[in-house]
């Protein structure tokens, strides 16, 4: 099997299920590449899947990057490789992500928070990046 002509290490296999370590690449930027398979009869198969290499997020920016301190508002945050988001952290405190729209965009629901900024850090299979002040919870009218 290799990606892009690169081969994995295959783990284990049966009549069904195939598992391999993938070979190293670089991030991609979500530009899926090419899985082949070629069986002992040397035939090549091209699996119809495709694979891609994902970075450690990179916040860009969200929208709004403001709001109230009961939490609540759906925010938008923009960056790279937010497609395999696993956590979202406002603070200390851990939200759900709401929806992947794509890998450069994902929709939260804010926490209730303190008045101030805080660091917002995402973490995806890859890594995790805090960007420091990038939400603040406003005072109440």
């Amino acid at each position: 099997m290799n990606f892009d002509g690169n081969f994995a290490t295959i783990g284990t296999c049966s009549t069904t299920e195939l598992s391999v370590t993938t070979p190293a690449g670089a991030p991609n930027g979500g530009t899926a590449i090419a899985v082949r398979v070629t069986d002992n009869n040397t035939d090549d198969f091209a699996t119809g899947d495709y694979y891609t290499y994902d970075g450690s997020p990179v916040l860009g920016y969200i929208d709004p990057n403001s709001g109230p301190t009961t939490g609540d508002t759906l925010a938008v945050i923009h960056g790279q490789y937010l497609g395999s988001t696993t956590q979202v952290t406002f603070g200390s405190t851990d939200v759900n992500v709401d929806h992947i729209i794509s890998d450069s965009e994902i929709q939260v629901t804010t926490p209730p928070g303190e008045e101030g900024s805080v660091d917002v850090t995402l973490t995806n299979t890859t890594g995790s990046i805090i960007e420091p002040n990038a939400y603040t919870y406003l005072p109440q009218e």
